[in-house]
C-alpha cells in the first residue's frame, strides 16, 4: 500500500508504504512503515536525460521506519552495476540513496544496507 503523504524541499513527493510487496517510484523519498518484512521492487532506470524521456539524475531515497530487514529488488546488475538485491539489517535508522545513472541504480549513501 502506497499513500503519498508531502513534499520535501526539493519538490518530490515523500511517499509512504506498509505492504508486503510493494513498488517504488524512480524519485523521490520512501518511508517503509510496514510492520513486517516489504519485498519491495524497484525498476531499472532508463539510460539518458530526463529531457529526452530518460532517468539520468533521478535520486530515490528509501527509509526504514520499522526494525524488519526489508528487501529491494531491481533487475540483475542494476544496483552499481553488479548486484541486485539490497537487505536493510532491521533496524529503524536503516536507508539509501540512490541516483539513476545509465540505466543502473548507483548508492550514493546507505547505513545497514548489504548489497548482494
Amino acid at each position: 500500500m502506497i499513500s503519498q503523504n508531502a513534499v520535501i524541499h526539493s519538490g518530490q513527493p515523500v511517499v509512504t508504504v506498509s505492504g508486503s510487496a510493494d513498488a517504488l517510484p524512480l524519485e523521490g523519498t520512501v518511508l517503509v512503515n510496514t510492520a513486517g518484512v516489504d519485498a519491495l521492487t524497484l525498476a531499472s532506470p532508463t539510460s539518458g536525460a530526463i529531457a529526452n524521456g530518460g532517468d539520468d539524475g533521478r535520486v530515490l531515497r528509501i527509509k526504514s521506519n520499522t526494525a524488519n530487514a526489508h528487501t529491494i529488488t531491481v533487475a540483475a546488475n542494476k544496483f552499481n552495476g553488479d548486484t541486485h538485491i539490497a537487505t536493510m539489517s532491521g533496524a529503524v535508522t536503516n536507508f539509501i540513496e540512490l541516483i539513476a545513472i545509465g540505466g543502473v541504480w548507483h548508492v550514493l549513501a546507505s547505513s545497514g544496507i548489504t548489497l548482494s
